[in-house]
């Protein structure tokens, strides 16, 4: 199967990571607690913290995942906890840097230790955190690239079938399409992912 890996998009390097994702941190109820910039959000963005990256999707867009179909995926409302103030997406995307970079240099200083917004919080659109099926994969390392930078890894997969819409691990997992997913995914959101195909192999028997 031909199966791909829903990524963030890639823009500006880590400043792009920052502003267009953000961060998140749990709440003591396990709710998703955003730090971001806004009032802007993306139809589908993904903040990095203590269990790796998670999908977070607008209210609008999450109608339209729910409208497509994709069996499994649940939603659980996102808090805006600290919403910085700042109209990011209005700059050129197409530049190889953004327009204006934070005092510090540092691409969170975009938003750590800046005051939340409660006008810029208002605005924005509810938020929800995708959670889309498990199936549990292990990870192993890829002999032939291990040459590389940053060496991939090879998910290993059971036998079984797959949702078309599902991730690999509860914390630091993979969130993988089916090439239909991924044709959806493009024309309903492409400007704010990326894809790469996910390295795979099954399980062996038993």
């Amino acid at each position: 199967m031909d199966l791909s890996c829903l990524k963030p998009v890639r823009l500006w390097g880590d400043y792009g990571s920052v502003l267009a994702g953000g961060y998140y941190r749990r709440d003591d109820a396990g709710r998703l607690c955003l730090h971001r910039a806004g009032p802007f959000l993306p139809p589908i963005s993904f903040p990095w913290g203590l269990e790796g990256h998670r999908a977070v999707v607008s209210d609008e867009f999450r109608t339209a995942l729910q409208e497509a179909g994709f069996d499994g995926i649940q939603f659980r409302e996102a808090v805006k906890d600290r919403i910085v103030a700042l109209d990011w997406h209005t700059w050129d995307r197409s530049a190889a840097s953004p327009r204006r970079h934070p005092p510090g240099g540092e691409p969170e200083d975009y938003i750590w230790d800046k005051p939340h917004a409660p006008r810029a919080a208002q605005q924005m659109p509810p938020a929800w955190e995708l959670v889309a099926p498990l199936i549990e994969a292990g990870y192993e390392d890829i002999p032939e690239l291990q040459h590389e930078l940053v060496p991939p890894l090879r998910a290993i997969l059971p036998r079984r079938e797959y949702p078309a819409w599902f991730r690999t691990r509860a914390e630091y997992g993979d969130q993988v399409l089916s090439p239909e997913a991924r044709a959806w995914v493009e024309r309903a959101a492409g400007e704010w992912v990326s894809f790469e195909p996910l390295r795979w192999r099954y399980a062996e028997p038993g």
